[in-house]
C-alpha cells in the first residue's frame, strides 16, 4: 500500500511531536503493509518567504527523521506537503516542489465552505504547470457535491480518510461519493500513534467489502517513486 496522507514528520506541524512518536507510527505503518509513505505537513502560502521556509524547516526535520530512523522497518519515506488552498497557489515560484516525492501530484487542502466555484481556476492553473491535484478527505467536507461538480473535467484524485470506513455513518457516506464517476485514493491521516493512528489495513478490508473493484482501484490509482 501506498500513503499518501499522514503527518509523522515530527515537530513541523499539528503531527508527531518527537522523533520516536514518528517512529512508532512508521514502523506501525509498516506492519499494516504500508510500502509508501509520504510525508505531508501542513503548509500555509500567504507570502513569498513562506514557501522557501517551510522547504527548509521540511528538509531538516526530514534528515533528523531519517537519521533517526536507521535500522528500524518502515516504508520508503517521500516528502510532500497538505498545501492549504485559499487562493491561486500556481502564482508562486516553486510551488510544484509541494508535490510528492518526484510524481506530479500535489495534496490541497480546502477551507469549510459552502460553494467551491473558485477552486476550480486554481486546479486549472496547477493542471496547466502539470500537476495533478489530490484533494484530501473529501469525506470531512459537508459540501463535497460542490466540490466534485466544480472539479468537474479537471485533472484532481479524491482522497478519502480510512477513519471514515470505519464507523457506519462514515461508511454510509463513503458508498454515497463513490458512486460518482472520479478517481479516488485512500489515506491514513495518521497524526500521532493514539487518537489519529494508521488504520489503512481495517479501511482497506471494509472497503473491499463495500466494493472490492473500488478498493483495488484505490490501491493502483497512483504509484509513487
Amino acid at each position: 500500500m501506498n500513503d499518501l496522507h499522514t503527518h509523522a514528520l515530527p515537530d513541523i506541524d499539528d503531527g508527531a511531536k518527537t522523533l520516536e512518536m514518528a517512529a512508532q507510527m512508521l514502523e506501525e505503518s509498516y506492519r499494516q503493509g504500508v510500502r509508501v509513505c509520504a510525508l505531508t505537513p501542513h503548509c500555509t502560502i500567504h507570502n513569498e518567504q513562506a514557501l522557501p521556509r517551510f522547504l527548509a524547516k521540511r528538509q531538516t526535520a526530514y534528515e533528523n527523521l531519517k537519521e533517526y530512523l536507521k535500522n528500524r522497518q518502515v516504508p520508503k519515506l517521500v516528502l510532500g506537503a497538505e498545501v492549504y488552498t485559499d487562493h491561486d497557489l500556481s502564482q508562486h515560484e516553486g510551488i510544484s516542489d509541494l508535490s510528492i516525492g518526484r510524481s506530479s501530484y500535489i495534496l490541497l487542502e480546502l477551507p469549510f465552505a459552502s460553494k467551491y466555484e473558485w477552486i476550480a481556476e486554481c486546479v486549472y492553473s496547477l493542471n496547466l504547470m502539470g500537476l495533478t491535484v489530490i484533494i484530501a478527505h473529501l469525506d470531512r467536507y459537508s459540501a463535497w457535491k460542490s466540490i466534485m461538480e466544480a472539479l468537474a473535467g479537471l485533472k484532481v484524485v479524491y482522497e478519502l480518510s480510512s477513519s471514515s470506513f470505519l464507523t457506519f455513518f462514515g461508511r454510509r457516506l463513503v458508498k454515497k461519493i463513490i458512486q460518482r464517476n472520479a478517481k479516488f485514493i485512500i489515506s491514513s491521516d495518521m497524526h500521532n500513534t493514539t487518537t489519529r493512528k494508521c488504520q489503512l489495513k481495517d479501511a482497506f478490508k471494509k472497503a473491499r467489502k463495500i466494493n472490492p473493484e473500488f478498493a483495488d482501484k484505490c490501491l493502483s490509482e497512483i504509484t509513487i517513486i
